[in-house]
């Protein structure tokens, strides 16, 4: 598998160009086509497959019917040749039909499931919303008012249930903002301010908010939180100013930590669970364009939309055979998913799309692209951690630490590590001591456990300081980045009852990279391809693992990446 983790890196790519918005509607159509195949008779189910998840299959169609709404609900809100084109008019029938079809109280052959509580149906009222918002008139002349009532009854659901406590809460502010632009007779200001309310307690400052759990921040601050928040705006602004006032700042706040998490490429850091969402990561920017909010000129917010995007479009790997896209990051993988990816889930990656309720004059589609400016370090005090940028400009991001304690598929892999980076994409092993950047400690040489939720984490003048109680000991982690010598250092001081344990540790390291323990190099390769057609890399995975019981109380790795 380590061979296609890498495939991107020199892989052959059809070059896809995205400037104006005729390339961006072009590659919408593209992407969301082949899904016409895969409607039920009713149009209220949009899936294929059978991949198991925590939900039911029902639920799979649900979610497959709502996400292509990401898509297209921009797109459709406009009265252009985009909007008027086939594949576009087609979707928006067949969605039409089938909401009439799924919420029918006089014919309930094939309604959708009444959904209890924390039900992934309130996932999907997300995009749906959003459809009705951007295209309130249009739905206004193709349902009746019975229809229009039985929508909305079935979208209140949301409003009476109990569901999580972190990002889901912006759906139910999606679900009322549509009810009050649809029939204000039927909205309830009640329900927005209590989702407001637990979303209020989750914003820590400085642009960041949490996921739910104080120690869990990721990709959903930017795609969740902020993206609704400027939805919010987008359609709100009159009605609730400040509430409105309140997010966009927020969201101004964020851009300048968040722009650090991609690279040269366009690629975000690897870090986190959700990423089959791939270019999901640059929504955030296009919900900002849509606002007409530009934190650091037009031209900058337009490139990490670009380049995100084709970062995957670009490659052949993320499709199957229908071209649809597959289960994976920069390849279809199926080891890394969440317990929650269906097969119908990557198209979330179509929120990135919102940009195309844009007009085709708009002064966006006529900016020229400009790459970032990105200074060698940055310290986000939000998530004790700090980014760096290689002289390459990859990025490799220092983690103090995270840990979702809902424990989703490699908890530890997605968040533990002490080093994230855009130089290899995701790295996880069902071999679970091959996975890299992650101490492993042990009493008997058999059970081998890693760390979990972190006693302390904070940035330390250039440090990043953690510590963290395994079963056997308490390990404090000292590591940082030497820009003159390009090195990561990573020290382990280890304490606690044992006096002995056996440790491992392993890293992925290309041709001229180094790894040292202790100031001794290492060469003890356990997995290694030479330049194959397929990475033209050399790759090799270099690990260390006690043979016996050691009382080594430091243990100092240093990370070399040579060009030379």
């Amino acid at each position: 598998m380590i061979e296609k983790m890498y495939s991107y890196l020199n892989k052959d790519k059809s070059k896809e160009i995205l400037t104006d918005k005729v390339s961006f509607s072009t590659l919408l159509e593209k992407l969301t086509k082949p899904l016409l195949n895969h409607y039920s008779e009713a149009n209220t189910q949009l899936k294929w497959g059978n991949r198991e998840v925590v939900y039911n299959q029902h639920i799979v169609g649900i979610e497959g019917f709502s996400r292509v709404l990401w898509g297209y609900s921009s797109l459709l809100s406009c009265n252009d040749e985009f909007s008027k084109s086939q594949t576009s008019q087609e979707f928006f029938n067949r969605t039409v039909e089938g909401l009439k079809n799924a919420t029918n109280s006089s014919n309930t052959k094939y309604n959708w499931e009444k959904p209890g509580d924390f039900n992934q149906i309130y996932v999907e009222m997300g995009a749906i919303s959003l459809f009705l918002l951007f295209n309130v008139d249009k739905i206004k002349q193709c349902f009746n008012k019975q229809e229009l009532n039985d929508l909305i009854e079935y979208l209140s659901n949301i409003n009476t249930h109990d569901f999580s406590k972190n990002n889901w809460q912006f759906f139910k502010v999606l679900v009322n903002i549509a009810i009050y632009k649809l029939n204000k007779r039927k909205y309830n200001e009640k329900y927005l301010f209590e989702a407001l309310e637990n979303i209020e307690k989750c914003y820590i400052g400085s642009g960041w908010y949490y996921d739910g759990r104080p120690n869990q921040k990721d990709y959903y601050i930017g795609w969740g939180y902020h993206y609704y928040g400027l939805i919010f705006n987008y359609f709100m602004k009159n009605e609730y100013p400040e509430i409105a006032s309140k997010f966009t700042k927020r969201a101004i706040l964020f851009y300048e930590d968040y722009k650090y998490f991609f690279d040269i490429n366009g690629m975000q850091i690897p870090f986190g669970r959700s990423l089959i969402y791939r270019f999901a990561a640059s929504s955030y920017f296009s919900a900002l364009a849509l606002n007409k909010i530009y934190p650091n000129g037009i031209n900058e917010l337009k490139w990490f939309i670009t380049k995100n995007i084709t970062f995957f479009t670009d490659n052949k790997e993320n499709f199957d055979d229908e071209s649809k896209l597959n289960l994976g990051f920069c390849y279809e993988n199926h080891t890394f998913l969440e317990e929650y990816n269906s097969n119908t889930s990557p198209y979330w990656a179509l929120k990135t799309f919102i940009i195309l309720a844009l007009d085709k004059k708009d002064e966006f589609w006529k900016a020229e692209i400009k790459t970032p400016v990105w200074e060698k370090q940055r310290k986000i005090d939000a998530i004790n951690s700090i980014i760096y940028t290689t002289p390459e400009h990859h990025k490799i991001l220092f983690n103090s630490g995270q840990y979702a304690k809902f424990n989703p598929k490699f908890n530890q892999e997605k968040y533990t590590k002490e080093t994230y980076t855009t130089l290899f994409g995701p790295s996880i092993s069902s071999n679970y001591l091959e996975n890299d950047m992650q101490l492993y400690l042990s009493k008997d040489g058999l059970n081998w456990e890693t760390k979990k939720m972190p006693l302390y984490q904070k940035i330390e003048g250039d440090k990043v300081v953690s510590i963290y109680k395994y079963d056997c000991a308490q390990v404090k982690c000292e590591k940082w980045f030497d820009l003159e010598t390009n090195k990561i250092n990573i020290v382990y001081s280890i304490t606690g009852e044992e006096t002995e344990w056996f440790y491992s540790f392993s890293a992925i390291l290309l041709p001229t990279f180094k790894l040292f323990l202790n100031n001794k190099e290492l060469k003890e390769t356990i997995f290694n391809t030479k330049n194959t057609s397929l990475t033209k890399k050399d790759l090799r995975i270099i690990n260390v693992k006690s043979d016996e019981k050691h009382n080594n109380k430091i243990l100092k790795f240093e990370y070399l990446l040579s060009k030379n």
